[in-house]
């Protein structure tokens, strides 16, 4: 053993080398503690047969109690967490994210997207739970125009069809049954009304007898029925007057309708015991009273186009040609043909015609349902469409492909979003009874 291959073990020791007796050559030795190859025979004063001087008895040398790994975490992982997955995060998954799922994104789901859902996505979808709703159709905007012709009130009629009772004014049983349609369907139907022409109208032949307001005596609004009944003539009132001036009253209607919610479905029902006339382009007051103002057929089928049909309701109308000469009565045409052309052009077919107070409540009545919408929203959107069921009246309605000839229900978008229903046939006749529907939702088929 040579001098040279022995000096770096010497230069270590030499702070403890100090008795060495100083040998001058090979094979000499240094003192009493023999160094060798391996520098093993150094003792430590708290352990023994070691060398790495950190007092745990081992020969790593950082004291935490195994071997060789120097981490000083007490495990033989390498890495200071304390575990022996080698990833230093805590737990034993190896993925280093703190949790024990393995995939890497700090949630327990496993899919690597960061929520809890494990669809690996990155978000956390709702739950699916089973639930039953009961819900109302959409309530329509209904604008009822009413005649307040001077003939109204001056024309009585045989209402109840009975030799035996006195008659009323044809006005006394229009109030009568605008009473009853308010009230009975106050709840479903967003009810307005307008007067043609105002209570402004004076009994005079010239213009003021068509005077008619540029807003609705009444707007649409919910529960609307008492606020109507309070703000018309009431149904013993004789001494009102005026011309028939209908395209001033759809037009203030009209107008008003279009100024409200679209959602709502937008209708007019227009009640009238004659042909129109008040024609604002007339030359004189013979053409102001005796010549049919054709305008009105114009302007309702200028709403329909715009989404807003008109019913049209006559009391009392004659089906013959007038030529009375002045008496306030256009000359020269059928008030039933006008009417029904009038109707058609507000896209309801034809005109409904009442000879005594029972068929005019028939009448309304039956226009009233059928402006009823069956359409209902729905607040929640099912989870699975295909699971849902509709209950009307107790009885369950399957869902149908064609609602115009199929009794059931259809979603108004077939493709999404199902935020509304349809009921169709029979379920919205049953509607129409109940007012509400029982919605059930499912996640699986119930």
């Amino acid at each position: 053993m040579t001098r040279i291959h022995r000096l770096p073990v010497i230069l270590a020791l030499l702070p403890l080398a100090c008795g060495d007796s100083g040998a001058d050559d090979e094979g000499a030795t240094a003192d009493s503690s023999t160094l060798t190859e391996t520098g093993t025979s150094v003792t430590d004063s708290a352990e023994t047969g070691t060398a790495s001087g950190d007092g745990d008895g081992d020969m790593s040398g950082d004291g935490d109690g195994d071997p060789a790994t120097g981490d000083g975490d007490g495990d033989m992982s390498g890495d200071g967490d304390g575990d022996t997955s080698g990833d230093g995060d805590g737990d034993m998954s190896g993925d280093g994210d703190g949790d024990m799922s393995g995939d890497g994104d700090g949630d327990m789901s496993g899919d690597g997207d960061g929520d809890m859902s494990g669809d690996g996505d990155g978000d956390d979808p709702p739950p699916c739970v089973d639930f039953e709703v009961t819900v109302e159709p959409i309530p329509p905007n209904v604008m009822i125009v009413l005649d307040k012709s001077g003939s109204m009130f001056g024309n009585s009629w045989d209402h109840d069809n009975d030799n035996g009772t006195p008659q009323i004014t044809r006005w006394n049983s229009l109030y009568q049954v605008v009473d009853n349609i308010v009230t009975t369907f106050d709840q479903q139907i967003n009810f307005g009304a307008n007067l043609f022409p105002s209570v402004q109208a004076q009994n005079v032949y010239g213009p003021a007898a068509c005077i008619t307001n540029d807003i609705p005596e009444v707007n649409v609004n919910p529960g609307n029925g008492a606020a109507i009944l309070a703000t018309i003539p009431g149904p013993n009132v004789v001494d009102s007057f005026g011309g028939t001036p209908a395209y001033l009253g759809i037009e203030t209607a009209y107008a008003h309708l279009q100024s409200l919610d679209p959602t709502n479905p937008p209708v007019m029902i227009l009640v009238t015991d004659g042909a129109a006339n008040c024609d604002q382009s007339a030359q004189d007051n013979f053409e102001l009273f005796e010549v049919y103002d054709d305008n009105l057929q114009v302007i309702v089928g200028q709403a329909f186009d715009d989404g807003i049909p008109t019913y049209v309701v006559g009391i009392d109308i004659a089906d013959m040609v007038i030529n009375d000469g002045v008496g306030g009565d256009p000359n020269n045409i059928n008030p039933s043909d006008e009417l029904n052309a009038v109707a058609a052009a507000g896209g309801t077919g034809q005109f409904f015609n009442s000879q005594d107070q029972g068929q005019l409540e028939a009448a309304l009545t039956d226009v009233v349902e059928n402006v009823q919408t069956c359409i209902i929203p729905l607040d929640e959107e099912p989870f699975f469409p295909e699971y849902t069921k509709v209950i009307v009246d107790n009885v369950e309605y399957d869902m149908v492909m064609d609602c115009q000839s199929e009794d059931g229900w259809v979603y108004t978008n077939p493709n999404g979003p199902y935020d509304a229903i349809e009921l169709c046939g029979a379920a919205c006749d049953a509607l129409g009874n109940t007012g509400e529907a029982d919605v059930q939702y499912f996640c699986n088929p119930g």
